[in-house]
């Protein structure tokens, strides 16, 4: 498997145990819990590493349902985009099997939201494969113990999957022509990159993890367009 160099993620990891830090020195003892005795500071990095992606899979749906109305009203009439993110994030924590989606999630979600086929709401089967996948790749924990067992194998295939969920999403178009989701956009009167943002800042804090696991130093994900174009994504 080729090797990165792990200069990326440096500044990163930096930022994170800085805000770790600064966060348990301002934990006073009322908000103590012994639970976290059996943690370990990369564990705790770990944590705030899956709660980031989660957020930034859900800010991923918002900004996909604004720009692709059309999908939310494939929903249930009277279905809004906050009712939406209650649906699949909830306040109990994410919920990845719906209906709507036969019941799939992670790869075999991501494949419906860009299947010719699928007339469903594509931006839920992207969400809840995106989000689910990533859950996927850390064994859906939230929090990690000592003993825990992270596979950066794991962590680096969802890292692959990434980049081919992402050119999938700024190339796959419909038989009339049209993409199937609206993202990004480079016309002359509107530059937007946001979506670009967001999903490359995923897959930076995926090769960190796996720079932190001793990985291979952050190992490439493979980003030629004719070898993405035809990638299948990795099952985990």
């Amino acid at each position: 498997m080729p090797q990165i160099s792990s200069k990326p993620f440096v500044s990163l990891y930096s930022i994170i145990c800085a805000t770790l830090i600064s966060a348990c020195a301002s934990t006073g003892l009322e908000s103590f819990q012994v639970r976290n005795l059996a943690k370990s500071d990369s564990g705790k990095v770990y944590e705030l590493i899956v709660a980031s992606q989660i957020e930034s899979v859900n800010s991923l749906m918002v900004k996909l349902y604004r720009r692709n109305p059309r999908e939310l009203a494939k929903a249930v009439p009277g279905t809004t985009i906050d009712s939406r993110l209650l649906q699949v994030f909830g306040n109990d924590g994410p919920h990845w099997f719906h209906d709507e989606l036969l019941g799939k999630a992670s790869i075999e979600a991501l494949e419906l939201a860009f299947s010719e086929h699928f007339d469903g709401d594509r931006v839920l089967a992207f969400t809840v494969g995106l989000g689910s996948m990533i859950m996927e790749s850390y064994n859906n924990k939230t929090e990690f113990f000592i003993l825990d067992h992270i596979n950066p194998q794991k962590i680096y295939d969802s890292a692959r999957n990434i980049e081919i969920t992402h050119w999938r999403l700024n190339n796959k178009q419909l038989p009339d022509g049209g993409l199937m989701l609206i993202s990004n956009s480079y016309s002359p009167t509107e530059l937007n990159t946001s979506f670009d943002r967001l999903i490359n800042r995923i897959i930076d804090y995926q090769g960190l993890v796996v720079d932190m696991l001793g990985g291979g130093s952050g190992r490439l994900v493979e980003t030629g367009v004719r070898r993405l174009a035809t990638a299948m994504f990795i099952p985990l």
